[in-house]
């Protein structure tokens, strides 16, 4: 019998490879602006989605002002000025349009929905996580999905753990695994709360993720430890 009763999943790249439902929303980005699709356009966009996406865990911006400036900053690099917020919500739409999956992930969810209860966790944004779990039926498989955009708080913040925690019911710490992709979000930010963690390393990027109890490559390989 597992000694886990709860599962918190992160969601991008640990459900969903959402490096493959980005390369065709940025694509859409590229063509609305009128600009080659290439290495360098998608340099620009990512080291500037990073840092946005940094300031934002990192209480340095809002939500508001992460949409936009990803892309308008992508943009005043480039070379031109743009709308943000328009090119913004083209992005998500995209996104949720095309969703698609790390191997195996429909096949985990189904199967350990019927033993565990099962926990969304994400940072992503709200116009694309709950709709997008709704487009491919994977909401029908969680007891609660917790989106950082519509609570305040956000990986690795000890408050965005206490919130989730809650809505899994509290349970005991000891019997939490949390399954991420990020060294930082979800693996030291669970681990300072209390959780075992799970690190997944699908796209071989060998993180060190030190205080991951575990580490795996591909999602069947929780059998061995939460089967």
């Amino acid at each position: 019998m597992s000694k886990y009763t709860h599962l918190f999943f992160d969601l991008d790249n640990t459900l969903f490879d959402f490096s493959a439902s980005s390369e065709i929303a940025l694509q859409s980005f590229a063509e609305i602006v009128g600009l080659p699709y290439d290495d360098h356009f998608k340099e620009v966009y990512h080291r500037h989605n990073h840092a946005a996406w940094t300031h934002f865990e990192n209480k340095l911006i809002d939500g508001v002002t992460l949409r936009r400036v990803r892309f308008e900053d992508t943009a005043k690099e480039l070379g031109i000025k743009i709308d943000g917020m328009h090119i913004n919500r083209v992005y998500l739409k995209k996104l949720v349009e095309n969703p698609r999956f790390i191997d195996n992930a429909e096949e985990t969810l189904r199967k350990f929905s019927k033993t565990h209860q099962l926990v969304a966790v994400t940072n992503g944004l709200k116009e694309v996580q709950r709709p997008r779990l709704t487009k491919v039926n994977f909401d029908q498989y969680f007891a609660a999905v917790v989106v950082s955009d519509e609570i305040g708080y956000a990986k690795p913040e000890n408050a965005y753990f206490q919130y989730a925690w809650k809505k899994a019911g509290m349970p005991e710490k000891s019997k939490v695994l949390m399954i991420g992709d990020n060294p930082v979000a979800d693996i030291k930010g669970a681990s300072n709360f209390g959780f075992d963690t799970c690190y997944i390393d699908v796209f071989n990027r060998n993180h060190s993720a030190e205080e991951a109890t575990y580490r795996i490559k591909e999602l069947r390989e929780l059998d061995g430890i939460v089967g």
